[in-house]
């Protein structure tokens, strides 16, 4: 409270002195109240605000006795003036923005709470009538304060407001009048909830993270290129899926060559074209740091691609181009050494990348191994099976062979005995002849 204020009210008579106690204790009242509400909007039940409205009463009641005991025992200007600035601590001590508007719209108080919160300073405040805030009209305050002028109701909301400070906030807001000189007054509360909405988006949005990654497993969890290990396939249903769960420009799946010098892009998605591409080769001569860096860790979580020591090499031919400000990179790991890349690639304004979004993109480099393996162990089938048939052609030409040899054996057979059986029959004939000669 100002000299100037403390001075008017020694200089007065005590009747107006009385005034301005029983004025504060009002104020103090509704304070209490409304602190409580704020505090623990939702959260409490009715005893616990009967409890807290008789509290109001009495120190609305002792405040007024106090002044009665003033004024009778104590008129010395000093206590009064030593009471008054006790009274006007409360307000300014408050974590809670405190704003007094008189019936024109002139604002008559604010405290350093309601100034810190606004982003400008108390005398500001006090230059203020909000019938002539811009902010006010734009953000719906002004109707909440003439309403509660008007109708003689409380009003509350959460409001997202610019001030005329130039403070980007949310305020949850409460409005009551009150009379004083005979006069309507606005009783304003503000709240700096910022914080608060920013956690709740926070856990909002990984909430819906949290969904759409798990939407995006399952059904890679069932696709049926991931299980018979068709490579190609399984990398272009991989990259959109990602791009779509994973909100990502560009999503892509690149193979560590045998050499490991090597990573080649089996499949690259753009969202926004919609188009899948291949082919791309990235050698290790050209970006050592960063194949260093990938041999080594399963994660590389670029939020500042350009700059992160780990893929700036990226930088001129790759990452401006084409628009690339974060990258989240995850090592698909086969057989326990590394295989190749799923990379996550945003554009636009650089992107802080999430723990939760970490592993997904690990999820997702683990379901590409898992097709990698099901491709060997495709492989390995198929050889199998060539082999057993390849074991079974040899088997029939063997069996052909011998039912050759067979049948040869038993055509000369056949020939050896129809020669036997002709010897023995022109035997039994010259024997024949010659018994006739005799």
């Amino acid at each position: 409270m100002s000299s100037k204020a403390i001075k008017y009210l020694k200089d007065s008579n005590i009747a107006i002195v009385f005034a301005a106690f029983a004025l504060v204790a009002e104020i103090i009242t509704a304070i209490i109240v409304s602190i409580m509400s704020i505090l623990f909007h939702g959260r409490i039940g009715n005893d616990f605000l009967i409890t807290g409205a008789i509290a109001a009463f009495v120190a609305t009641l002792g405040t007024t006795q106090v002044t009665y005991y003033l004024l009778k025992e104590l008129r010395e200007g000093d206590r009064i003036t030593e009471m008054l600035t006790f009274n006007s601590k409360i307000l300014n001590t408050s974590s809670i923005g405190i704003f007094t508007y008189d019936a024109s719209g002139q604002c008559i108080f604010a405290n350093e709470a309601a100034a810190v919160i606004l982003g400008a300073t108390v005398d500001d405040l006090l230059l203020q009538n909000f019938h002539q805030i811009r902010s006010w009209k734009e953000s719906g305050i002004y109707e909440l304060a003439l309403r509660a002028l008007n109708t003689n109701n409380e009003q509350q909301a959460e409001v997202h407001v610019v001030t005329t400070a130039g403070k980007d906030v949310w305020l949850n807001l409460r409005f009551s009048s009150f009379q004083a000189k005979g006069e309507k007054h606005l009783l304003v509360f503000c709240h700096d909830i910022s914080e608060r909405n920013k956690a709740e988006r926070e856990v909002s949005q990984s909430e819906e993270r949290s969904r759409q990654q798990r939407n995006a497993i399952a059904i890679l969890a069932v696709d049926n290129a991931i299980a018979s290990g068709d490579i190609p396939a399984a990398a272009r249903k991989l990259t959109e899926t990602i791009a779509a769960a994973a909100r990502v420009e560009r999503a892509s799946v690149w193979l560590l060559s045998e050499t490991r010098r090597e990573l080649r892009c089996v499949s690259l998605f753009e969202k926004s074209a919609q188009k899948h591409s291949n082919g791309l080769v990235l050698h290790a001569a050209d970006y050592p740091r960063y194949f260093e860096t990938i041999l080594a860790q399963n994660v590389v979580n670029a939020h500042d691609a350009r700059t992160d020591q780990r893929t700036r090499e990226f930088t001129e031919g790759y990452l401006l181009p084409l628009g690339i400000t974060s990258m989240l990179d995850a090592a698909i790991i086969s057989g326990g050494e590394l295989a190749g890349v799923v990379c996550l690639e945003h554009t636009g304004e650089k992107r802080e990348w999430k723990s939760d979004e970490e592993a997904f993109a690990g999820t997702m480099a683990s379901l590409l191994a898992q097709a990698l393996g099901n491709a060997k162990r495709r492989q390995a089938e198929d050889e199998l099976q060539k082999h057993r048939e390849r074991l079974e052609e040899l088997v029939n030409e063997r069996t052909a062979e011998l039912k050759t040899k067979i049948a040869e054996i038993e055509n000369m057979n056949n020939v050896f005995v129809d020669r036997e059986l002709r010897m023995i029959e022109l035997k039994a004939r010259i024997k024949e002849l010659e018994s006739e000669k005799k």
